[in-house]
């Protein structure tokens, strides 16, 4: 599996890279995305994504 650093850029670019990894390490486990049942997103300032 190929690791990366996520970048400090937009939540949607970080979000999509993340999602990647995601699936990346689930099917490495034999699973997929349709084996979640629930994901989280925190945020440390929502407000930061309008600038």
């Amino acid at each position: 599996m190929k690791t990366g650093t996520v970048s400090s850029g937009k939540a949607y670019g970080q979000t999509q890279f993340i999602i990647r990894m995601i699936k990346l390490t689930l099917h490495e486990a034999g699973a997929s995305l349709n084996d979640v049942v629930r994901t989280r997103l925190f945020v440390t300032d929502i407000d930061c994504e309008k600038r």
